[in-house]
């Protein structure tokens, strides 16, 4: 019975890699370096409906990542991704990329805007900082984690969110853990940064505004930052969305 068990799951595992077109991983002793990596549901999902999907190149290490980019640049997709294909690897399974050379990790822990802990009644604010507590608790233990960090402390003052963001960015590097925080903070950081390429120069200089060029006209791929600030495209994003004319313009003439 267990060898049919066994067989059934071989099968079940294949026919899963095949319909997502998946590749079979290399293990890696040092970096996670991913070809092409992407959402299967969310990928199969667009394609469906004649969307495109764009894939991403990403590689990274034993530190810290802050990711910026803007609204709608798909920042928190790429964080779930990363931690679907880092446990489909553990499991064995073939990964959602065209190439895979992936460090073995003893957890994956993860904190996303959109969790909150309404059981226990506590805000948003709260349950992230609880969540927080947990992985420096384990770091501190085994660094030999991949932790996914999505907005950290967005629900309170830019001041201290921007300060909690910082700390966290230290406290990770010291510890050098495989880590990514995404963030529309300002943060000064000497650590790694990368940023979603954004809107299309084109579209910037352009007046493609329409809600259904959007997805179109943002290039998701992830490239390095050095400037040490974040991107001033919300507005262009809002205008694209055919959000309120006078909201928009009172908000261009106070930048």
């Amino acid at each position: 019975l267990k060898t049919v068990a066994y067989i059934d799951l071989l099968f079940a595992k294949a026919e899963f890699a095949l319909e997502f077109d998946m590749c079979k991983p290399e293990i890696s002793t040092d970096t996670t370096d991913y070809k092409a990596i992407f959402n299967p549901e969310v990928k199969q999902s667009l394609e469906k409906s004649g969307r495109r999907y764009q894939c991403i190149d990403i590689v990274f290490g034993h530190f810290p990542t802050l990711i910026t980019g803007i609204n709608m640049g798909g920042k928190t997709l790429m964080l779930k991704t990363l931690a679907i294909s880092q446990l489909l690897f553990q499991y064995g399974f073939y990964v959602p990329a065209t190439e895979a050379n992936i460090a073995i990790v003893d957890d994956v822990m993860y904190s996303f805007t959109d969790e909150q802990d309404q059981v226990q009644g506590l805000s948003s604010f709260a349950s992230e900082m609880k969540r927080i507590d947990e992985i420096i608790s384990t770091i501190d233990t085994n660094p030999r984690v991949l932790v996914l960090i999505d907005e950290l402390a967005r629900t309170t003052n830019p001041k201290e969110g921007a300060a909690i963001v910082s700390a966290m960015l230290d406290i990770l590097q010291e510890r050098e853990v495989s880590s990514f925080i995404t963030t529309h903070y300002d943060i000064e950081t000497s650590c790694r940064r990368l940023r979603v390429k954004g809107l299309k120069d084109e579209v910037m200089a352009g007046n493609n505004l329409n809600i259904t060029y959007i997805q179109k006209a943002i290039d998701y791929n992830l490239i390095d930052d050095v400037s040490q600030g974040t991107p001033n495209e919300a507005i262009r994003i809002a205008e694209m969305l055919g959000i309120n004319k006078r909201l928009i313009e009172r908000a261009k003439s106070l930048i």
